[in-house]
């Protein structure tokens, strides 16, 4: 009889995005930390993340995640992969909706 399997430690996520210049501070005003690589030729293609908890997003451009994916599809960023963040109360969840509008993000629904 087999052993079963010991369950995977879930390391990090990369999340695929359009333009690095307006997502790294729409997830900066959710309260990451991300660090940007200090090679200017690099920056433009991947940053890295850590929420309060420890957990880490990876944030990588459509020209680098298409050399670890060449049949990625340009046309469903965004489409795969939804991020939650959690926070205490309701009332908390308004502040950051409202802070994230006002800063200028779009939003699908209040």
């Amino acid at each position: 009889m087999t052993e079963p399997a010991s369950p995977l430690a879930l390391h990090q996520i990369n999340i695929v995005v359009g333009d690095m210049r307006t997502s790294l501070p729409f997830y900066r005003l959710l309260g990451l930390s991300i660090e940007e690589v200090p090679l200017a030729g690099w920056a433009p293609h991947h940053a890295s993340g850590v929420t309060s908890n420890g957990m880490r997003l990876e944030f990588d451009s459509v020209a680098f995640a298409k050399q670890w994916n060449p049949g990625l599809d340009e046309s469903n960023l965004g489409s795969a992969a939804i991020v939650f963040f959690n926070v205490p109360t309701r009332e908390e969840v308004d502040r950051v909706y409202a802070r994230v509008t006002a800063a200028g993000y779009r939003s699908q629904k209040a």
